[in-house]
């Protein structure tokens, strides 16, 4: 069978434990700034081969009758269910007391996929992009758990027909299966990452693991010390592509190594294992990983970029010390509860479910009048700000008759000028391209749609034509390709094109902080300026490469004379930026009027 009763050494647990604060710590920093640790979102991939291997070691003796299962489920509920819920139920209270409410019903259906554990397709379904974290869903982390309940119930399932049918050398069987998963893995396009059935293989390398664990591989015992190393180096100072399926590889080859030479060493030897810290960390690991992004979530919103570093750190870490001991520990190992759980648990949990959904939809939950009283943005009048996000707007203006006609090309940088340009006098028809999505100046520039815009755009006879340009590139590989793409993509439009390029505005915080932490929010230009040097300096040398290139700078409309007033409370009480790079809607709109005498000063064009 599958199975055997050797026995496993105890060094297995420091093993798990190490890397388990390794990842979590990895994750903490990645949520905290995906700029600076932007590979951190792999240590959700070290957690899936871990629950692979630890999962196999809790089956391995078992003989998978109708009794094994329920008690299999059952001590998974226990494990992850308390915390979970105390964490989702503690979350939701502050939310309610100090959350965005206008994400109310999205938050809503998240917390219900939380609990029935398929959050990941439901933030599939909505082609939420992982890697552009927007603060505005305290729950957004919890998809990788629904993938793990998903992975549990698929696993069990096997083991089951692999017992019930005495087939021999199931393992190899296995082995096809991960590698099945692994190829869609690869053939899949963008929607691999919150795809259980793409990211089962992940699990199956932990499966693997185990096995070859178990075989006494022979290997130095110098190979853990050299692959931890390049392990930390990798995380920490960049990857060697810039794709993520290539960076998720590396990272599991680098953990394959480390499982399969630490049989040959003492771990005491290694420096970072004489600190209990770590293993403990280790141990709170999931209460850490559930807690860390609702506190990065709302200390985000309410502090100063400076202080939510150290802050996040020590709030997450004894708020997950208590719900490891007060609450994991208590259901998950208490005989007596696990007596009486154990037999009416699954019927109970399901009441509970169809209560909280029946609850949450019965009296929406979100925009009863009470809940707007308690809630402290509510009563700073922030919902007349509005902070909704400007790359949902919908295109009104397609009027070829009227005015000049403006193509917009970028990523959400470009994106958040489409109300402004939208609401100008002096913009008849507008078109946007996605930068990301359909004219990806960052992979090929002789795309269908890179092709299909110059077409559109050089067809256009005989009428003014604009062409508004904006992104922002996040590596320094992305720069060099984006800029290089760009001057191709320039040289192939006709000359009566007019040609404007948007200066990025890098705020160093929150835009928020305006309204919630700072008594009045006011920078001088030149600061505002040095503060977004780095994304600016990208753009310098087109305007003398490409005569007809001008530059649009948002500090112009923003700033009088030197100083920058970004406070709602001084300017008709609009929350100028949702984040640091991002305009908000309203005022989006707002300056259409300033950006329209900008225009006509500039280009003097009679309409």
């Amino acid at each position: 069978m599958i199975f055997n009763n050797q026995k496993i050494k105890s060094s297995y647990f420091y093993e798990i434990d190490i890397l388990r604060a390794f990842s979590v710590i990895l994750i903490f920093l990645y949520h905290y700034d995906n700029k600076l640790f932007k590979l951190g979102y792999l240590g959700v991939d070290i957690f899936f081969v871990i629950s692979g291997f630890v999962i196999t070691l809790t089956l391995k003796d078992k003989k998978f009758s109708l009794n094994d299962l329920k008690n299999f489920y059952l001590r998974r509920i226990k494990r992850l269910y308390p915390a979970l819920i105390f964490c989702v139920a503690l979350t939701t209270i502050f939310y309610l007391l100090f959350g965005f409410l206008f994400q109310g019903n999205n938050i809503k259906d998240t917390i219900i996929s939380s609990l029935l554990g398929y959050s990941n397709f439901f933030f599939h379904h909505q082609s939420k992009d992982y890697f552009q974290q927007d603060f505005l869903n305290p729950f957004d982390h919890i998809w990788s758990l629904s993938v793990e309940m998903q992975f549990y119930v698929l696993y069990s399932i096997f083991l089951i027909c692999i017992y019930k049918s005495s087939i021999k050398n199931a393992f190899y069987i296995f082995v096809i299966l991960t590698f099945l998963s692994f190829l869609y893995f690869v053939i899949l396009g963008d929607g691999f990452f919150y795809n259980t059935f793409a990211r089962f293989w992940e699990f199956g390398i932990g499966v693997i693991l185990f096995f070859l664990y178990k075989k006494n591989f022979s290997i130095k015992k110098n190979i853990f010390y050299i692959s931890f190393v390049l392990l930390i180096f990798f995380f920490f100072f960049g990857s060697i592509t810039g794709t993520k399926k290539i960076e998720i590889l590396f990272c599991l080859f680098l953990i394959l190594i480390l499982f399969l030479s630490t049989q040959h060493f003492k771990f005491n030897k290694f420096f970072i294992f004489k600190n209990n810290f770590f293993c403990y960390l280790g141990k709170i690991s999931y209460s850490f990983y559930l807690f860390h992004f609702p506190i990065l979530y709302f200390l985000d919103l309410y502090l100063p970029r400076s202080y939510v570093l150290f802050a996040s750190l020590l709030l997450t870490f004894c708020l997950s010390s208590f719900s490891y001991h007060y609450i994991e520990n208590y259901f998950r190992y208490k005989n007596f509860y696990y007596s009486k759980f154990k037999k009416y648990s699954l019927f109970f949990l399901s009441v509970l479910l169809i209560f909280l959904i029946f609850f949450l939809n019965k009296i929406n939950f979100f925009s009863i009048s009470i809940i707007k009283k308690i809630n402290y943005l509510e009563r700073q009048n922030i919902m007349n700000l509005n902070l909704n996000v400007p790359e949902n707007y919908k295109i009104k203006k397609k009027q070829f008759n009227l005015g000049s006609h403006f193509y917009v090309l970028g990523d959400s940088l470009a994106q958040q000028y489409l109300p402004l340009l939208d609401s100008s006098n002096y913009v008849g028809s507008l078109a946007y391209f996605n930068s990301n999505k359909v004219c990806i100046l960052a992979v090929d520039i002789n795309s269908e749609g890179c092709n299909k815009l110059i077409y559109e755009i050089n067809s256009l006879k005989n009428q003014k034509k604009f062409l508004f340009i904006s992104f922002f590139p996040s590596t320094h590989q992305d720069e060099k390709i984006l800029i290089n793409n760009l001057n191709i993509f320039l040289n192939k439009l006709s000359n009566d094109l007019n040609i404007i390029l948007n200066l990025p505005v890098v705020l160093p915080f929150k835009g928020s902080a305006c309204l919630i932490t700072f008594k009045q929010c006011s920078f001088s230009k030149k600061y505002l300026i040095n503060a977004s040097a780095t994304k600016r300096d990208l753009f310098n040398k087109l305007n003398t490469i490409h005569s007809r290139v001008v530059y649009f700078d948002l500090l112009d409309l923003l700033c009088i004379n030197d100083n920058c007033n970004l406070s709602p409370k001084n300017n008709n009480n609009i929350l100028i930026f949702r984040d640091n790079i991002h305009l908000t809607l309203k005022a989006s709109q707002y300056l259409t009027s300033k950006y329209d005498i900008w225009f006509l000063d500039l280009f003097k064009i009679k309409f």
